[in-house]
């Protein structure tokens, strides 16, 4: 019970995190409540499952751009997003889920924040206010490049911003022509363009015991995408073709 009482905190401060962006996501775009529906996967999964190749391909570019940056600046430093750190009770007693909870509660803020802030700049396009238009996307960009970041000498902080703006360019891209009004492209979008790298750098260094953890994660993602998204393309491809 003492321990019980000790995390309550944390249930509150992790109930902020996920109400707050997820109230704003369905106040501009009512449909992510029914995000896995079968509406929304007969409407979107085909275009979800695009996007999500052209978002893994972009991650794979990532890797060259990576060997240069550490290749050529000794002094790079790779700030992840970090919103939450999971050390509830369950973290520490159910096996890989201290990894999933980060996972899932980090890739559902970017998401619902991603949806949010995309919405409201679409609205000030067509409604002709390109200050709150500018003025949104130089607040989004100078969150995306500061975010988790500590200001240094010019030597060491030179490459982390050149290669975080080269980062929201490609988001910017994949945003603009991949992903678009389109929820489940966000989503799954979101998650292999900022989350993956998470799972794929822990099955790397962690320790060799636990290292299967994220190896089951990323069994069940796969799962979760062909169940939905990748069954969902291939009816649809199949509807098309039949017509």
């Amino acid at each position: 019970m003492t321990r019980i009482g000790n995390n309550l905190p944390d249930i509150a401060q992790l109930a902020m995190y996920v109400i707050i962006p997820t109230s704003c996501a369905y106040l501009i775009n009512p449909s992510v409540k029914n995000l896995f529906s079968q509406a929304s996967l007969k409407r979107y999964s085909k275009d979800a499952f695009i996007s999500s190749l052209a978002t893994l391909g972009a991650v794979f570019l990532f890797r060259p751009i990576e060997y240069i940056f550490y290749s050529s600046f000794p002094h790079y430093i790779d700030f992840s997003f970090n919103f939450f750190d999971s050390h509830d009770l369950f973290a520490q007693s159910v096996p890989g889920y201290g990894l999933f909870l980060k996972v899932a509660i980090e890739t559902w803020i970017l998401f619902a924040f991603s949806i949010f802030f995309y919405h409201q700049f679409m609205k000030y396009s067509k409604d002709e206010k390109k200050f709150q238009k500018y003025l949104l996307l130089t607040i989004v960009s100078l969150f995306y490049l500061f975010n988790g970041t500590f200001l240094q000498s010019s030597i060491f902080m030179a490459p982390h911003f050149l290669y975080r703006f080269i980062s929201l360019i490609i988001f910017l891209v994949l945003i603009k022509y991949f992903w678009k009004l389109n929820p489940l492209c966000h989503f799954f979008g979101i998650f292999i363009y900022f989350k993956l790298d998470d799972i794929t750098s822990f099955i790397a260094f962690a320790d060799p015991t636990i290292k299967s953890h994220g190896w089951v994660l990323i069994v069940c993602i796969a799962i979760l995408f062909i169940s939905t998204v990748g069954i969902g393309a291939y009816k649809s491809r199949l509807s098309s073709d039949s017509t």
